[in-house]
């Protein structure tokens, strides 16, 4: 474990020497608090006009994808957790663009020779370039989803509230995170270890971020509503996957070849 922590903290020391990474950090909170805030102050008042010069007011009920209901709260709510679902595919971009580039940037830099003939175990170098990935990008999220939380409870009244069901959203999210985040890192590494520079690892794992996106666009039109079983299931097929995908990181990580190949 000790040698586990010595990758993790070497990994952080190269990442505060990337701009670009820190830039993405400094960003990423503004973009993910300041955008849904501005949204949905702007929507409670357009809301409100919609529903006074409608028939959703005489109770009929309106829908346009996921945004449906027949009144303020309904409505606003359904555009919450809109809102609220952009933070699922978080965990699989940020910590693809780190790990993508942990083994070819090293190779890049001449650093890496040094670091695979050290006795560090296989397992020990996998999980602290992987952790180097997956703790900044759950530290940044579970920020940036609290951060919000609190902000919405505070301009937004208890019939909102009953209909966004933060306790699940919340859940979802601190959950789901550090799951998706590992097995993103994880199949980075593999591709870093094989790609022959770090842009061609990066656009190949960019392809992870589509089943994500397909449950936010499933979000966005109603056709997916996050529940408890939801939940759950997430949970499991996520546990499920790190351990495959560390099984698989394992046995495909042939440090012995990788100098050879890459010469």
């Amino acid at each position: 474990m000790s040698r586990t922590l010595a990758i993790f903290g070497r990994e952080l020391r190269e990442l505060r020497l990337n701009k670009t990474f820190f830039q993405t950090m400094a960003l990423f909170p503004i973009l993910m608090i300041g955008l849904p805030v501005l949204a949905i102050t702007f929507f409670s008042y357009a809301v409100q006009g919609v529903i006074n010069s409608t028939s959703i007011a005489d109770g009929v009920t309106s829908q346009a994808g996921a945004i449906s209901g027949n009144s303020t709260a309904d409505i606003l709510g359904s555009i919450v957790i809109i809102c609220l679902s952009f933070f699922l595919p978080v965990p699989m971009v940020l910590p693809m663009t780190i790990a993508s580039y942990s083994v070819v940037g090293e190779k890049e830099k001449k650093s890496l020779e040094p670091l695979l003939v050290t006795p560090v175990k296989t397992s020990e170098l996998l999980l602290g370039k992987a952790l180097s990935a997956v703790v900044p990008t759950v530290v940044l999220c579970w920020f940036s989803f609290t951060a919000l939380v609190l902000i919405i409870q505070l301009i937004l009244n208890n019939d909102v509230l009953k209909v966004i069901d933060l306790a699940l959203w919340t859940l979802t999210i601190y959950t789901w995170t550090p799951l998706m985040a590992f097995v993103t890192a994880l199949i980075g590494i593999i591709l870093s270890s094989r790609a022959k520079d770090a842009r061609a690892a990066q656009q190949t794992g960019s392809l992870m971020v589509l089943p994500v996106l397909l449950v936010v666009l499933g979000l966005a039109f109603g056709f997916i509503k996050i529940s408890w079983g939801w939940l759950l299931g997430g949970i499991v097929v996520g546990l499920l996957l790190d351990w495959l995908c560390y099984q698989l990181a394992l046995r495909t990580f042939e440090r012995e070849n990788i100098l050879t190949r890459w010469k």
